[in-house]
């Protein structure tokens, strides 16, 4: 069933399916666009060695580990991080 999960570390929600041009479906690879975005934020902070946002991104991935479903919206982790702080 791991195959079958959301790919962000943590996750254990089914991934969904999406539509292929050519009309079958396939699987995302995340559960939600939170997860997703989420998991893009953490890997650039740790590639640009901002940890600020590192740990910024820690408190939205416990706020993600902690829904009971990939419906349940958090949307902070859509917030972008101010350039100029």
């Amino acid at each position: 069933m791991s195959g079958s999960t959301c790919q962000r570390p943590g996750c254990e929600f089914p991934r969904g399916y999406r539509q292929h041009p050519s009309g079958g479906y396939r699987r995302q690879r995340h559960c939600s666009a939170e997860c997703y975005v989420a998991e893009r934020r953490a890997h650039g902070a740790l590639a640009a060695g901002n940890g600020d946002e590192a740990a910024k991104l820690l408190q939205l991935i416990a706020l993600l580990d902690a829904r009971k479903s990939p419906q349940e919206r958090v949307p902070e982790v859509f917030d972008r991080p101010d350039p100029h702080e």
